[in-house]
């Protein structure tokens, strides 16, 4: 069964009202940077909300948080401390006096944080790419599933650059199907300046001299403005401009060389100036065609992997396997505890047969692999520890009852203690709920897996 999605900030919601200290949540219908504006603010009499809390869970202003310094009941309106520009975008919940919606949070991680040394989540991650260069150094960066710096920053190993430009995750307009793959960059420029993310390779020199190709899938409402760009410092290569609008359609640089003496090696995702422009990035690569890239950065969410898989001719199908056995070791871990690497064996486009190695026929049970092919994906069929929530429209990674329950008591112990009979009657039945759900969750390990780290 798959788990039910429920973001960050949905579960805040829950865990208010069970806690009896939500006391209205809904969608602004306006506001300024002091105010806030909703029919649903029903209370009869001016002053009535004064000293409650407004927090802001999605739409513009997410994440705030402001004590209300006034409320207006003829205007439907709550005077608060200045921040973000709220509108009718901005989803509200306001606490009662004595809650704190960064308690509530924190109880909300402290449930995920406590079943990381236990739980295991099984996952098949696709983000890794054969030969490519930013899955060497960064996991999913080209794939757009990394945020770690929250919806509205670049994705994992990008920079955003352009004056007035813009960057959110996209979980509507995206690349391919596959059940791993969320998310693309929606890159949006103003209009009188060019706007891009930009990729750097650290070790530039490294590669003087290489060839990469580079490839990316665009969706964007405007032709001939969107284009992949490699800069080395000395020559700007360019791709063709896209020719569709409203649609994916894959960019690319073909196979172009390093400068002998590079001062950068940069690979963007670039809008030109001229009008504003939206365009989505998905599936961005960098083919290193010049040596082959045995080591890749293994996600951070990992921490155990049982097989590594390769995908077939056909896009999203995996049939092959990189199997380790007493004969051959097609795979490994390596790098350090802090970044721990996956690290193909050179045997790999081998199979042992008899006694020696041969080229795999038809006719072999493959016990390696076929070959390794620039640009397909691997797959490591894994288990991950649940990452810790930093943003409200991030999903919950696991059972969300188990959440909501977990974080309930949690924040009611820590606030009241447990003296008050009726509390600790509800403290109880909270965290029976708890254990129940947590049953549900997936613990051990895999049968063959090996650590890549702790949680």
């Amino acid at each position: 069964m798959a788990l039910e999605t429920v973001t960050r900030g949905e579960s805040f919601l829950e865990v208010a009202d069970l806690l009896g200290a939500l006391e209205v949540s809904g969608t602004a219908d306006s506001g300024s940077s002091t105010t806030l504006v909703s029919t649903l603010l029903v209370h009869p009499n001016d002053d009535d909300l004064n000293d409650y809390q407004l927090y802001i869970y999605d739409g513009t202003g997410q994440g705030q948080k402001r004590n209300i310094d006034d409320f207006t009941a003829s205007a439907d309106r709550v005077t608060v401390v200045a921040g973000a520009t709220l509108d009718s975008t901005s989803k509200f919940a306001i606490l009662k006096p004595g809650w704190d919606a960064d308690r509530i949070i924190r109880g909300i991680n402290a449930a995920i944080r406590s079943v990381r040394s236990l739980h295991r989540l099984r996952e098949d991650n696709t983000h890794l790419v054969v030969n490519d260069m930013l899955s060497h150094y960064g996991p999913g960066d080209g794939a757009m599933e990394g945020w770690d710096n929250g919806a509205s920053s670049a994705p994992n190993g990008y920079t955003l650059f352009g004056t007035g430009a813009a960057v959110a995750r996209e979980s509507t307009i995206i690349h391919g199907s596959d059940r791993s793959h969320l998310y693309s960059a929606k890159l949006t420029s103003n209009g009188s300046a060019e706007a891009g993310l930009r990729f750097s390779v650290p070790d530039y020199t490294r590669w003087a001299d290489k060839s990469f190709s580079v490839k990316c899938w665009v969706y964007a409402n405007t032709s001939t403005r969107v284009y992949l760009r490699m800069l080395d410092g000395t020559t700007t290569t360019t791709s063709d401009a896209i020719t569709t609008i409203n649609a994916w359609q894959e960019v690319t640089i073909s196979t172009t060389a390093v400068a002998s003496a590079p001062s950068k090696l940069d690979f963007e995702l670039y809008i030109t100036s001229g009008g504003a422009v939206i365009a989505y990035f998905d599936d961005h690569i960098v083919i290193s065609e010049s040596e082959t890239i045995r080591e890749y950065e293994i996600p951070a969410n990992i921490v155990e992997i049982g097989d590594v898989m390769v995908e077939s001719d056909i896009t999203g199908q995996y049939l092959e396997v990189l199997a380790n056995t007493r004969q051959a070791q097609m795979w490994r871990v390596g790098g350090s505890d802090a970044t721990p690497r996956l690290v193909i064996n050179d045997g790999t486009a081998r199979v042992p047969n008899t006694g020696r190695f041969m080229p795999r026929e038809d006719t072999l049970i493959p016990r390696g692999i076929v070959a390794l092919v620039n640009g397909r994906h691997l797959r490591l069929v894994s288990m991950s520890a649940p990452a810790v929530t930093t943003s409200d429209d991030d999903n919950l990674p696991i059972n969300p009852n188990f959440v909501k329950y977990y974080a309930a008591s949690e924040v009611a112990s820590s606030q009241f203690g447990d003296d008050s009979p009726e509390l600790a009657r509800k403290l109880g039945f909270w965290k029976g709920e708890a254990q129940q759900a947590k049953a549900e969750l997936n613990f051990g390990r895999m049968a063959s897996g090996r650590v890549v780290r702790s949680n």
